[in-house]
């Protein structure tokens, strides 16, 4: 059995305690698709000068733990750890264990601990990606999780990542060496979920630097 089916199995024997027949829509406390507001770049600056720290301090490249790295913050939620880690023979699993729940209050404890907003020097565009994910749209068979070692079972990225969240889609900084690891996870979802938003939407993209710049 290869690595991607061992780790496919374990997410199909958790599955049955993963589910909830009656499933809380918490859509309307998010902000409209499309509605981007200040703190969509204040976040974002946060979360790259944040991201860039834990990059910081990566000395072996090989002894990564990629279902860990960008996951420094684990919230109680519903009186329970949101991430469950499996550690195995072949490697760290890492499972949302709180489904449904609400992706602002994931994400206000996310951003509790990133304090700074002075972005770094450089070229920002060379230090990661914006991704755009789809809330909520997947088969939970683990494919992109085992495949990446990245996202979790649901497919969603590390909380570190996120910084903002709209109706139908979470926002996410991924810096530039963990990019290969979505690319990973991308040619495996099978119902296109991440999107690079330089390409969905370059112009946008391009204003977003433009802020970046403005905020130095």
């Amino acid at each position: 059995m290869s690595l991607i089916e061992k780790i496919t199995s374990i997410f199909r024997k958790k599955k049955s305690i993963r589910y909830n027949p009656i499933f809380e829509d918490f859509s309307d406390e998010y902000n409209r698709d499309g509605d981007i507001r200040e703190t969509f770049y204040l976040n974002l600056a946060k979360t790259i000068i944040y991201t860039q720290s834990i990059v910081n301090t990566i000395q072996d490249v090989s002894n990564v733990n990629y279902a860990k790295i960008l996951r420094s913050v684990n919230p109680i939620y519903n009186s329970k750890s949101f991430y469950i880690f499996f550690d195995t023979s072949e490697g760290t699993v890492v499972n949302s264990g709180n489904f449904p729940f609400n992706y602002n209050t994931i994400l206000h404890e996310g951003l509790s601990v990133r304090i700074e907003t002075n972005l770094p020097k450089g070229d920002l565009k060379t230090a990661g990606k914006i991704l755009e994910f789809d809330l909520d749209i997947t088969t939970y068979d683990g494919a992109a999780a085992a495949a990446s070692g990245f996202v979790d079972e649901g497919d969603i990225p590390p909380l570190d990542t996120w910084f903002y969240v709209t109706k139908t889609k979470l926002y996410c900084w991924i810096p530039a060496m963990f990019v290969n690891k979505i690319e990973d996870a991308i040619a495996v979802e099978i119902f296109g979920s991440y999107r690079w938003l330089e390409e969905t939407d370059p112009f946008f993209y391009t204003e977003i630097f433009k802020k970046l710049e403005e905020m130095r």
